[in-house]
C-alpha cells in the first residue's frame, strides 16, 4: 500500500468529533475525515522562542540531519523537545531492509525525550520511518510522542510495523499509525520453564521471562493495523512468554489487538477486542480472559499542545468532552480554545527561574510554559486563577524538597495542567524524621467541596510526582480529572529502609487522599507507598485502569521475623499490610475497571496483605476486572527458599478469599511461573475477579 492509499485509509478511518455535542453532554458524533492528503510543508520560523533544548525540524532539512539530532546524546538530566513544522519527512519507498539513517527518519525516543508534530492535527506531519523504542522493558521511561502520523518503516521490524516496547510514563497522543505497533519484542522468546522450574536446580530459570513490560497509555490515536503484544499466558505445562502487561487505551481507534498480559484496558476505543476479563478454569482447562472494554469514556479532556499556524505559535487547550467513543483531532473553537503563545510565561532553566517568578507570572494571569530541565523550588507553584493552563517542554520536572510542589487553589478550578513533573525530597536511609517531608506533593483544591465544575474539570495529563512526601496526592476539588500520570515513592526499590527509619521517618506513607467528588482517574501508575496507598472518600469517583505495586522491601527482624508478617508492616492486629485502595465505608456511588496490583519483594520478607482492597458492598459501588499477583524475583539465600519470592495477597477485595500469596515453602512447584498457581508469565501466583460483588456475566 502506498503513503497515498494509507491516507486515504486513515481519513475513512478517522473522523474529527462534532464537539458541540460532545460537550454538552450528548454523544460525540462522526463529522469531516481527516488525513486526505499529503501536508503542505511549513518553514521554521526565523527564531525559536522555546529556549535551550527545544529543537524545530523542517521538512527542507536533510533526514540524515534530523537523525543524528535525534540520536545524540541527551543533555545531562535527559530533558529535550523535538518539533517537526508540517511537511513530509524521509523516503515512503523505503522498505525495512533498505531503510537507513540518509532516507527516513530511523531513531529511538531516548528517555527524557518529548517529540511533537507542529501542525494543528496528526496528518499535517507525516513520518516515514520509525520513531521508536527498542529496549524499554521495565524502566519507568519518560519518552512521549504526540501530534503526528508515522506511516511505519524499521529496521529489523516487519515491513508496515514500528516497535514501542516500554513501560509507564511513554504517553502516544494523537498519534496516527499506519499499520502495525509491536508492543513487546518482535521476535518472542519462551520463558525457560516449560514445566515448574526447580528452585535449587533451576533459581536463574525462574526469574527469567524475557520481554516483560509495565504498559503505556495511548490515547486519541489510530492505529490502522494491529497492536501485536506477547503471548504471555501460561498454559498446562508450558510456560508464556515475556510480553506487555497492562496498556490503557482511550478514545483510539484500532485495526485490532492479538497477545496476552494481565489486563488490557479500552476504553472508548474503535475497534477494541470484547471483554473477556476473569479467571480461567483448571478442568476442563479455560484460558483466562485479559481484556477490559468500555464502550465509551465518560468524560475525556485531552492535553495542550503547541500548533504553528500562519505564522505564529499558538497552544490549543482543549474542552472536556462527554460519552466519547473514538478519536478527535480538531481545533475549532467547540473544541476548545486556542491561545496565544503571549498568553504565556515562558520559563527556562537557563534564566534561572524560580518558584518566585512563576508564582508572579501566574499571579498576573499568565499562563506557564515550562522548558526542558529540572528547577528547584522553595515554595510550591500555586495556580490562583480559574483556566489556567501550566504545560511543559521535554517533561520537566518541578522539585520541591520541603514542601509542596504544586497547590491550584480553589479559585484555580478548571485549570489544566500537562506534561511535567511535580517531584519531592527523596528518601535517605539515615534519615530518622529529624526533617519532616511535606505533607502533600501535589495539592488540588483547598478544601473539600469548595470547588469544581462538571463541564470545566480541572485536568492533570501526563503529570508524575515521584517524592517521599507523606501523601502524594491530596484532591479536595470536585471534578478533577487525572489522565496519565505516575504516583510513586521515591525509594522505588525499598533499599536502605530498616525497622528504625521506616516507622521514624514520615517519608512515602501514603500516595493519594481523594476527598473531592465526581474525580475521575484513567491510565494512573500508584506505587511503593508503606501504607493505605489510596483513601478515596469522594462521591462517584471512576477510576478506569490504575495499576499498582505494593512495598518492595518492607524490613524485618532477623532472625525473629523469618517467615513471619514483619511487625512494621501490619495495619492492625487483624490486617496484615495495608490495603491499596480503601474506598471509605460513607462512600454510596463508585466505579473501578481495569486493576492490577502485584508484591514484588526481594528481600526475603514474608509480607502477606490481608486485602488488597477494602470497600463497602452497596449497589452504587462496582468494581470490574481486578488482578493481582506476585512477580518472581531473586531473594538471599537463607532467608526465604532459593530463588523465589514469597507472600503476596490473602484477598483481592475485603474477605473474598481470591488469593495470591506464595507460601513460605518451596511446595511442589517452587513458586515458579507455572498454571495453575499463575496464569501470566514471570508471577509466582496470579488471582482474578470478574466483578465484585459478582454478577451475572455480560460484556460491555
Amino acid at each position: 500500500m502506498t503513503l497515498k492509499s494509507k491516507l486515504a485509509y486513515a481519513a475513512v478511518t478517522v473522523t474529527c468529533v462534532a464537539s458541540a455535542a460532545a460537550v454538552t453532554g450528548s454523544p460525540a458524533t462522526a463529522a469531516t475525515p481527516r488525513c486526505a492528503a499529503a501536508p503542505k510543508q511549513v518553514a521554521r520560523p526565523a527564531t525559536d522562542p522555546f529556549g535551550a533544548d527545544v529543537t524545530i525540524f523542517d521538512a527542507s532539512m536533510p533526514v540524515s540531519a534530523i537523525n543524528a539530532a535525534l540520536r545524540a546524546t541527551p543533555p545531562a538530566d535527559g530533558k529535550r523537545q523535538f518539533f517537526f513544522m508540517p511537511g513530509t519527512y524521509g523516503d515512503s519507498s523505503v522498505t525495512p531492509a533498505t531503510a537507513t539513517t540518509d532516507n527516513v527518519i530511523q531513531a529511538e525516543v531516548a528517555s527524557g525525550t518529548v517529540i511533537a508534530g507542529l501542525g494543528a492535527g496528526p496528518c499535517d506531519v507525516v513520518i516515514n520511518g520509525a520513531l521508536s523504542v527498542n529496549f524499554g522493558g521495565l524502566a519507568i521511561r519518560p519518552s512521549q510522542m504526540s501530534n503526528l502520523t508515522i506511516n511505519p518503516i524499521q529496521a529489523g521490524v516487519p515491513a508496515g510495523g514500528m516497535l514501542w516496547y516500554t513501560s509507564q510514563t511513554a504517553t502516544l497522543r494523537r498519534v496516527n499509525i499506519l499499520g502495525d505497533l509491536y508492543v513487546s519484542p518482535v521476535t518472542q522468546s519462551a520463558g525457560q520453564c516449560q514445566t515448574p522450574c526447580d528452585p535449587v536446580t533451576q533459581p536463574a530459570a525462574i526469574n527469567f521471562v524475557p520481554g516483560v513490560a509495565n504498559g503505556f497509555v495511548i490515547t486519541n490515536s489510530v492505529v490502522t493495523g494491529t497492536v501485536i503484544n506477547g503471548d504471555g499466558l501460561n498454559r498446562p505445562g508450558v510456560e508464556g512468554n515475556g510480553g506487555n502487561s497492562d496498556i490503557y487505551f482511550q478514545q483510539d481507534s484500532i485495526g485490532g489487538y492479538r497477545g496476552f498480559g494481565s489486563d488490557m484496558v479500552f476504553n472508548g476505543t474503535l475497534g477494541a477486542p470484547r471483554d473477556d476479563f476473569g479467571p480461567g478454569r483448571v478442568s476442563p482447562y479455560t484460558a483466562p480472559g485479559h481484556i477490559t472494554t468500555i464502550a465509551r469514556a465518560s468524560v475525556v479532556r485531552e492535553a495542550p499542545w503547541i500548533y504553528y499556524d500562519h505564522g505564529k505559535f499558538k497552544i490549543f487547550k482543549p474542552s472536556a468532552r462527554f460519552d466519547v467513543r473514538g478519536p478527535s483531532w480538531g481545533v475549532d473553537d467547540r473544541q476548545g480554545d486556542s491561545l496565544p503563545l503571549s498568553s504565556f510565561y515562558i520559563a527556562t532553566t537557563a534564566r534561572g527561574d524560580n518558584a518566585a517568578t512563576m508564582n508572579a507570572a501566574l499571579a498576573r494571569g499568565k499562563n506557564l510554559l515550562l522548558g526542558p530541565g529540572t528547577y528547584v523550588l522553595d515554595a510550591p507553584i500555586t495556580v490562583t486563577h480559574r483556566d489556567t493552563v501550566v504545560m511543559g517542554l521535554g517533561d520537566p520536572i518541578l522539585r520541591a524538597d520541603n514542601t509542596s510542589t504544586l497547590v491550584v487553589k480553589d479559585s484555580a478550578a478548571g485549570s489544566v495542567l500537562a506534561k511535567f513533573n511535580a517531584d519531592g525530597r527523596p528518601f535517605a536511609a539515615d534519615d530518622l524524621g529529624q526533617v519532616p517531608f511535606a505533607a502533600n506533593q501535589i495539592v488540588i483544591g483547598e478544601k473539600p467541596h469548595r470547588s469544581g465544575s462538571k463541564s470545566d474539570p480541572t485536568t492533570l495529563s501526563d503529570v508524575s510526582s515521584i517524592s517521599g512526601s507523606t501523601n502524594l496526592y491530596l484532591i479536595n476539588q470536585d471534578h478533577v480529572l487525572l489522565n496519565q500520570g505516575q504516583i510513586q515513592s521515591n525509594n522505588n526499590s525499598g533499599d536502605g529502609y530498616t525497622t528504625t527509619n521506616w516507622t521514624r521517618a514520615s517519608s512515602s506513607s501514603t500516595g493519594a487522599v481523594v476527598n473531592g467528588d465526581h474525580v475521575t482517574w484513567q491510565g494512573i501508575w500508584l506505587e511503593h507507598f508503606k501504607k493505605t496507598q489510596i483513601t478515596w472518600n469522594g462521591e462517584y469517583g471512576t477510576v478506569t485502569f490504575l495499576q499498582n505495586e505494593r512495598p518492595l522491601t518492607v524490613p524485618f527482624d532477623i532472625p525473629g521475623e523469618v517467615g513471619k508478617q514483619p511487625h512494621v508492616w501490619k495495619m492492625n492486629a487483624h490486617f496484615d499490610g495495608y490495603p491499596v485502595l480503601a474506598v471509605s465505608p460513607r462512600v454510596d456511588h463508585f466505579a473501578l475497571s481495569g486493576f492490577q496490583s502485584w508484591s514484588r519483594l526481594g528481600n526475603g520478607c514474608y509480607c502477606n496483605v490481608t486485602s488488597v482492597i477494602t470497600t463497602p458492598v452497596k449497589p452504587g459501588v462496582t468494581l470490574h476486572a481486578l488482578f493481582t499477583g506476585e512477580i518472581l524475583g531473586s531473594t538471599p539465600a537463607g532467608t526465604t527458599p532459593t530463588g523465589a519470592t514469597v507472600g503476596g495477597a490473602f484477598n483481592l477485595v475485603n474477605s473474598d478469599g481470591v488469593s495470591a500469596s506464595v507460601p513460605f515453602s518451596t511446595g511442589p512447584w517452587g513458586a515458579t511461573s507455572a498454571w495453575p498457581y499463575s496464569d501470566v508469565a514471570g508471577h509466582g501466583a496470579t488471582a482474578r475477579i470478574r466483578d465484585f460483588p459478582d454478577r451475572p456475566r455480560h460484556h460491555h
